[in-house]
């Protein structure tokens, strides 16, 4: 059973440079196993010998990009007991320690000091513990502590102690538990103006092509076959596919997955589209870069794409190639009308 546990971690501190966060983790614990919660899997909820245990960390970022939550796992089991009801546990508590501010969302994160940690990684602990000593009656032999430390990261415990191990409350006292998770470890935070959606291919119902960056022409966008995940030229076929950034006023840009730039409507030249690198909302000669925003106009399953600078113009192909943005069309066309296919929700990794 999992229970969530909505607290925020104490910090030492916190500050934002350039839309980046540093947060530093002083301590966050303590951990209670217990049968109110559902943790008992099996046995007497008494560990009379060694114990096996595993007790995990895993930092995960939550699918509106606004928060920043812990997942601690702990599992332990009795082995070589002199008891045929051997007692075992699995925990999971999970714990909010970072929340975007309003109007901010989270692009990714890291540890500090930790080149190749990737988002999602557990950090672990395993191996065995012995048994605490004789039972205490009336009284509370409260156990050995045990420290673990990976990664800068140090898990003290206690697994076996003199009485009942696994308590029907909350209560840590004279229980099995986490007594906390401490390291020195800063999460640096990256910050951005807007929410990451889907990947997405981008169908024209015209002509039942798929919008895509030309991978011989640089900035260029057009409409192709729909080549799945293989294309001999790109990996998975990523020019093909289009990330949907969302912002606070109903707006959308299409950022390309192979190329890193988004979609827009050329600030020079009428009716054109291209590829350009993502200005934010600062622009010298568009304000609020609103040539690079696009609003979602839907129409049941597809919907025409607005571009926000050059007022009623959508996004279209005329021929099954080109690709322009232009005034309002026949509805009956449909070259202008777009759908979403082969849709998966983006893992920042």
């Amino acid at each position: 059973m999992r229970v969530l546990v909505l607290t925020v971690l104490s910090f030492l501190f916190s500050f934002c440079i350039s839309g980046q966060v540093k947060i530093e983790i002083s301590d966050f614990g303590q951990f209670c196993p217990n049968t109110r919660d559902g943790h008992l899997i099996s046995g007497d909820r008494e560990f009379s010998g060694p114990v096996n245990h595993k007790i995990s960390v895993v930092f995960s970022l939550s699918n509106d990009n606004k928060t920043i939550k812990s997942i601690v796992v702990l599992n332990m089991d009795e082995r070589n007991s002199e008891s045929k009801n051997e007692t075992k546990i699995k925990a999971i508590w999970e714990k909010d320690i970072y929340e975007a501010p309003e109007g901010k969302y989270i692009k990714d994160f890291k540890l500090s000091g930790e080149e190749n940690y990737s988002l999602y990684e557990s950090i672990s602990v395993d191996g065995f513990t012995g048994k605490s000593g004789s039972e205490v009656f009336w009284s509370c032999n409260d156990g050995k502590t045990y420290v673990r430390e990976n990664k800068g990261f140090y898990f003290s415990f206690i697994a076996d102690t003199g009485s009942d191990d696994i308590s029907d409350d909350r209560d840590c006292r004279c229980d099995s538990r986490i007594n906390s998770i401490k390291t020195d470890k800063k999460l640096i935070i990256n910050l951005v103006n807007h929410k990451y959606g889907k990947v997405c291919k981008l169908k024209n119902l015209k002509f039942e092509k798929v919008l895509e960056a030309s991978v011989v022409t640089k900035g260029k966008v057009q409409l192709w076959n729909n080549l799945g995940n293989s294309n001999k030229y790109v990996p998975n076929a990523n020019n093909q596919k289009w990330q949907i950034l969302h912002y606070e006023d109903g707006t959308v840009k299409l950022r390309n997955i192979h190329f890193n730039m988004v979609l827009e409507a050329a600030a020079g030249t009428t009716n054109k589209v291209q590829l350009w690198k993502d200005l934010g909302n600062k622009d010298i000669y568009v304000p609020n870069a609103n040539n690079q925003k696009w609003k979602m106009i839907e129409f049941g399953e597809n919907f025409k794409l607005e571009n926000i600078h050059d007022f009623d113009s959508y996004l279209n192909s005329i021929n099954g190639i080109k690709i322009n943005v232009l005034a309002t069309t026949s509805e009956g066309m449909k070259i202008d009308r777009w759908s979403f296919v082969d849709c998966d929700t983006l893992k920042i990794q």
